[in-house]
């Protein structure tokens, strides 16, 4: 027993917070203010579209001349009389010591929504009750469209109009305004579409009516086969190869045989690589057969090497140990038009130390994206001063050797 009056005691305390009781007492009787929702599926929250009771209680002493208690209502200055949506009864206790006057609100609304007073008679008590009501229900949606499926006839455009039933929402609390992503007799493309209904209530509460609408493909009895061309080199000095394709023939039941349609025309210049052309046959944007052309362009050109550099020799001064061996760094373009990797053995760049009777070879080689490589090759030898000097350097052995033969010839015929 005890745990129903606390939840009785609970419920009427959940709703006075949501109506708000602002009092102001013009005498010091005791008065009691309780405000009851009657139906409705949410009690506490206060929903337009309930009933609502509203009490006033006080304590009142009869007088010769006004035996009985009058408590009278009003709504934002306005006096309320028994009647229409309002129902006022006047009732007393068993103790005949309290009053009670119950307001009955039938069938809410947000024009309800707003100041009730309930006045004594001749300086009694007055009792103000600010009446909150919320609407946090959403719209009902009434009819909503289901999925539609049209199929393109053929020889239709690519596209069908089509229409539906539009969807409505009533809702407790109107007007309900709405709004649409496509209206009916819309155009709608081969593929799939959502159309989308949105309709609001007063406060914003939404609610959707969502369909799609699929245009299907028209069908065809077609087929055609593509045939590859031959393999073709690039244009000398160009990163293109000139290629001729055949048209395919589709094959169709109904129209006979007719050319396919293409991504490119029979005769066109093509980049170094594989290129594949799409080739269909269609009727009025139906497409029914499909094949593919692969064109293939090669790259067998070398690379073009600039600035290569000849054999050369570097003057070493007498008494020095090495030289120094400078020299413009060679570089290649390619027709590809694509980047040519360097690679130099030995792994060197001028500046370089050089000795004397040291021979270095060194050689560039130049690699385009399809690896064909070109090369520059070139030595480089450390001497003794400079060509004068080479040539005393050789000579000079060559003449102690002839003196010598000379002098022993001498030698032979004196002493004969």
């Amino acid at each position: 027993m005890n745990s129903i009056m606390f939840m009785h005691l609970a419920f009427i305390y959940s709703l006075v917070v949501v109506l708000v009781a602002a009092v102001s007492a013009q005498s010091a009787l005791p008065q009691r203010v309780a405000v009851i929702p009657v139906g409705g599926i949410d009690q506490v929250t206060g929903l337009v579209g309930e009933d609502y009771i509203l009490r006033c209680e006080q304590t009142l002493r009869p007088t010769a001349d006004d035996p009985a208690p009058d408590l009278r209502w009003s709504f934002e200055t306005v006096a309320i009389t028994d009647g229409g949506k309002y129902e006022i009864n006047l009732k007393k206790n068993e103790s005949a010591k309290y009053f009670m006057s119950a307001l009955t609100i039938k069938n809410s609304e947000l024009s309800d929504d707003g100041d009730y007073r309930c006045d004594g008679l001749g300086g009694g008590t007055t009792i103000s009750l600010e009446l909150s009501l919320v609407d946090s229900t959403a719209p009902t949606v009434v009819i909503c469209p289901t999925n539609i499926f049209r199929t393109l006839k053929r020889g239709d455009p690519p596209f069908l109009m089509i229409s539906w039933s539009p969807p409505f929402a009533i809702d407790v609390n109107p007007p309900v305004t709405s709004s649409t992503t496509h209206q009916p007799n819309s155009v709608f493309s081969i593929g799939t579409t959502t159309v989308t209904y949105t309709f609001l209530d007063r406060f914003q509460n939404a609610a959707f009516c969502r369909f799609n609408v699929t245009v299907l493909e028209g069908t065809m009895n077609s087929s055609v086969s593509c045939q590859n061309p031959a393999s073709v080199t690039t244009l000398p000095g160009n990163s293109v190869g000139e290629v001729t394709i055949t048209i395919p023939t589709c094959q169709d039941s109904e129209d006979g045989p007719f050319p396919a349609s293409c991504d490119s025309s029979e005769t066109v210049f093509y980049p170094i690589g594989s290129t594949p052309v799409t080739c269909t046959c269609s009727d009025n944007g139906l497409a029914s057969a499909r094949c593919v052309i692969t064109v293939t362009v090669s790259d067998d050109e070398l690379p073009v090497v600039s600035y290569c550099p000849t054999s050369f020799t570097v003057d070493i001064p007498g008494g020095a140990s090495d030289g120094t061996a400078n020299w413009d760094i060679p570089t290649a373009t390619d027709n590809s038009g694509g980047m040519v990797d360097v690679t130099v053995i030995p792994n060197i760049s001028p500046p370089i130390d050089i000795s004397v009777g040291r021979v270095v070879y060194v050689q560039y080689f130049f690699t385009d994206p399809s690896q064909n490589a070109a090369q520059c090759q070139f030595q480089i030898r450390g001497v003794i001063g400079g060509s004068s000097s080479n040539i005393v350097y050789y000579i000079i052995p060559v003449v102690v050797v002839v003196m010598l033969v000379f002098v022993g010839i001498v030698i032979f015929i004196c002493r004969r």
